[in-house]
């Protein structure tokens, strides 16, 4: 391969990386674990010393920055973690490309990764392996005193980011020097010295802060007593299903694109159905607060009556300028629509999104046993190359220890934030197999290929977010999403979050924005953790949210119940669905409530979930909230 080649391709792969996500861009709610906390850096308090901190220092001064430079808008957190994401396709390419020889396999292993579509916010999974991969690459193929060193730095971010990210990182780097050394083992104790002492160094004041503060065993303690740990190997009982209610072959209905209309929270199913009518929305479809429908009259007239009625609180995929839906009809819509036969589906009974994971989760948890039986027949045979024992060799057992402990309980969500390294080794393994030239081994290749890539595509939604990101419809409909996109993290997060009539959870995030002062702090029971950033309030006690596993000793919850009496915490909430959890694993906090705090309401509030609103015993109210008839405290 031509080495201007591989780099041109890995920029480019950065590039449309980038597009893709920031086009499909989402946060859930977890997104704001760590979002929230530096939110809370930015009012002044430090993690550990003021607030609970499971051991991500670094991660939440990165987000800090991102909102201290856009304004406590979304925009510096978007722009942080799609870059990031992004960097980790492209390193992931260039491993693939470097190790398999052949840029077709390595884009093929890419593709997949960045289909698998892993969450923003665990960007740091997605960048940091394999770039850790990248620096054993490199010392591997110079044994320098440099490249020493950046492993060392990086194992030292890595262990801010997340103190478990350094140790397999570190435990992966030792590996690595110790295998690229292995033909002058006397010089391995001072290069695996010189490495401890970098990583030392780095972290010597981070570690100094936190033994001032609560103590080295106690902060190991506490990161550890939530987090899954390798303990003993397991592969999970995944087994493959089929769903007989679906047919051998199905035929798919017409598609037609989509706008998404909010109404008022005090509107009646019969104006709701009425305004329906006059607007010619069809197809009606509930999600939460918002209905989908497709819109049978796109005149610009009724779509500009239809954003202006009082009845409407918002819309979206409406262009409010030439007042025209913003995703229109596609050419591929069009075609299948008019085609039957492209809308033909072949065993929807076997593929399902469920076997899509299932195929994913044991071709993930198997690439790195191959790869290591690969390198002993390669031994055996003598065609063992150091270079190949050092890289492919670390980045297998990285990898089988990444899959044991961070996905091992959780790879519907976690799969998709380790699949870079994975991935590498596929690709080398494809190669391998490929220059056997046997029809048979190259039949499986393309075979198993396939249906990874198919799977990648199901379990990733990609049809849906290939809609979305406007692709479909041509440049025009891509600039569109691109501006709509900008536009919504440049927002006041409240107002994106949740504009005024909001419902369920977000109608009361708004309540507490509205009703409290900005020094007052809220406490969310339960994992709401988005609660406190979206209010732009602090969060209170300590704790971001309440599950049970973290920060919930009897020692925890008494620092949490002190650090309450110190603020003014005008109102708690607490989901119903978490209250048995909370009432048994913070049981000192859950009895602090209610001796101290009044139930002001107990409902939905028109959202999915019962929420129980808690009010202050010793504050008066000030007025009443009128959207959701709560009492108010500013």
């Amino acid at each position: 391969m031509v080495r201007w080649a591989v780099w041109t391709a890995t920029v480019a792969v950065f590039g449309i990386t980038w597009i893709y996500r920031w086009l499909t861009i989402d946060f859930t709610n977890d997104h704001f674990v760590h979002l929230t906390r530096a939110r809370q850096i930015l009012i002044g308090e430090l993690p550990v010393r003021d607030f609970f901190d499971p051991g991500l220092p670094l991660h939440y001064y990165a987000s800090a920055a991102a909102l201290y430079l856009s304004g406590q808008n979304l925009l510096g957190e978007a722009v942080l973690t799609v870059t990031l994401v992004a960097v980790g396709a492209a390193l992931t390419f260039y491993l693939a490309a470097r190790t398999s020889r052949s840029m077709t396999l390595a884009l093929f292993a890419t593709i997949v990764t960045v289909l698998l579509f892993p969450r923003l916010y665990n960007y740091p999974k997605v960048f940091l392996y394999p770039l850790a991969l990248v620096l054993i690459w490199q010392y591997a193929a110079r044994r320098t005193t440099a490249a020493a060193v950046a492993l060392a730095c990086l194992t030292a971010v890595a262990m801010l980011f997340r103190l478990d990210h350094g140790l397999y990182i570190g435990a992966a780097a030792g590996i690595a020097l110790l295998l690229a050394n292995v033909d002058r083992i006397r010089a391995f104790p001072a290069v695996a010295i010189r490495f401890a002492a970098v990583v030392v160094v780095l972290l010597l004041p981070f570690l100094l802060f936190v033994q001032w503060t609560v103590g080295l065993p106690a902060f190991v303690s506490s990161t550890l007593s939530g987090r899954t740990t390798l303990t003993t190997a397991r592969v999970l009982a995944m087994p493959f299903s089929l769903d007989r209610q679906q047919p051998w072959i199905a035929l798919d209905p017409p598609s037609h694109p989509r706008i998404s209309v909010r109404w008022m929270p005090d509107t009646s199913e019969e104006q709701r159905r009425e305004r329906e009518t006059r607007y010619a929305l069809q197809e009606g479809i509930r999600d939460g607060g918002t209905w989908s429908y497709i819109p049978g009259d796109t005149r610009r007239e009724t779509l500009e009556a239809l954003v202006g009625d009082p009845l409407i609180a918002d819309t979206h995929n409406i262009d409010r300028e030439a007042f025209q839906p913003l995703v229109r009809e596609t050419w591929i819509q069009r075609m299948r629509n008019r085609v039957p036969p492209l809308r033909l589906r072949i065993a929807p009974r076997v593929l399902t999104p469920a076997n899509a994971l299932v195929w994913l989760y044991y071709a993930t948890v198997l690439v790195p046993v191959v790869a290591l039986l690969m390198l002993v027949v390669q031994w055996r045979r003598g065609t063992l190359t150091l270079f190949d024992g050092t890289t492919i060799g670390t980045a297998a057992v990285l990898c089988l220890v990444i899959h044991q402990t961070l996905i091992r309980n959780s790879p519907d969500s976690r799969l998709p934030d380790v699949a870079g390294p994975t991935a590498v080794l596929g690709a080398w393994i494809a190669a391998l197999a490929w220059r056997t030239r046997r029809h048979a081994v190259r039949g499986a290749v393309i075979v198993v290929g396939a249906i990874t890539l198919w799977s990648a595509a199901a379990f990733g939604e990609t049809g849906e977010r290939f809609v979305t990101s406007g692709v479909p419809a041509g440049p025009s409909a891509v600039m569109n999403r691109m501006r709509e996109v900008t536009r919504s993290v440049r927002m006041r997060p409240i107002e994106w979050y949740a504009p005024e009539g909001s419902a369920g959870i977000r109608g009361l995030t708004r309540y507490v924005l509205e009703c409290t002062r900005p020094s007052d702090s809220v406490l969310a029971g339960g994992f709401e953790p988005q609660v406190a950033f979206y209010a732009e309030r602090p969060f209170a006690g300590r704790q971001v949210y309440l599950k049970e596993g973290w920060h919930s000793s009897e020692k925890e919850q008494l620092a949490t119940i002190e650090r309450m009496r110190q603020q003014r915490v005008p109102i708690v909430l607490i989901s119903m669905v978490t209250e048995e959890e909370i009432q048994r694993g913070f049981a000192h906090v859950y009895r602090y409530v209610r001796e101290n705090y009044r139930e002001a309401a107990r409902a939905s509030f028109d959202g999915d979930r019962e929420f129980s609103v808690l009010v202050n015993n010793r504050l008066e109210p000030r007025s009443t909230y009128q959207a959701l008839g709560l009492p108010c405290y500013r």
